[in-house]
């Protein structure tokens, strides 16, 4: 679930065959995601590490247990990173993105893990008004109220 400037970030992301749309499939397997994030090794890193803390958590997730299998067959960057056994637990950072639309952006984030619900964890994006790249968050916007 998103709300409508979060589809105007990753927008494509979202633009795929696969029901639901999953970052870590974006990330591994989409070649767009290679320029859309401008650190696109250390999201990769984190993205496996995530998944390797998930497949801990719930081992017996079908769906988790699909998108592993998916990803292997797909994706040699995932099979060396999962390989590696390599866990990553980050909260709160900076990402840093090059938007088609809207050019280099980068948001401060906040990933919060919800009790009530184990594994659900809600994902903030925020942005300085004063830094460098106001004027592609303002285009961000504008995308976003665009019909």
């Amino acid at each position: 679930m998103s709300n409508d400037l979060a589809r105007a970030l990753y927008r494509e992301a979202l633009d795929t065959d696969h029901a639901p749309p999953n970052l870590a499939r974006y990330v591994l397997c989409d070649p767009r995601a290679r320029t859309f994030y401008r650190n696109w090794q250390g999201v990769a890193r984190d993205a496996v590490g995530s998944l390797r803390i998930e497949a801990a958590r719930a081992p017996d997730d079908p769906d988790l247990a699909d998108l592993l299998v998916e990803l292997a067959a797909r994706s040699p960057e995932f099979t060396r990173r999962w390989n590696a056994h390599d866990v990553e637990y980050y909260r709160s950072g900076t990402q840093s993105f090059h938007h088609p639309d809207v050019g280099d952006l980068d948001l401060d984030y906040d990933a919060l893990e919800v009790a009530a619900d184990p594994g659900l964890t809600i994902v903030t994006y925020t942005h300085s008004a004063t830094g460098p790249h106001d004027a592609a968050f303002t285009r961000l916007q504008r995308l976003d109220a665009a019909p």
